[in-house]
């Protein structure tokens, strides 16, 4: 069966959604809805010659430091910053 070409869009539940305590406050951060499958596509004519990267391995680096202090401050309860 061949995979359809419409445009899937995926959105998350609110029980998802991102939860940033900055000391003080209690924030919930919706998650914004999002085509994943751009990604892959992305992926797919890059490694066949056709694109260019769409996502930047700057931008990734920038992410992972992010996420990693993020899982810190959740391991210690205090406030993280991004090195």
């Amino acid at each position: 069966m061949a995979m359809l070409a419409a445009a899937f869009t995926a959105i998350s539940s609110p029980s998802c959604y991102g939860k940033l305590h900055d000391g003080n406050t209690d924030l919930t951060i919706p998650t914004l809805p999002g085509r994943w499958r751009s990604y892959y596509e992305n992926i797919r004519d890059v490694l066949t010659g056709r694109a260019a990267l769409a996502v930047k391995p700057q931008a990734v680096r920038r992410v992972m430091a992010v996420l990693d202090a993020a899982q810190r401050s959740a391991q210690t309860g205090q406030v993280t910053s991004v090195k």
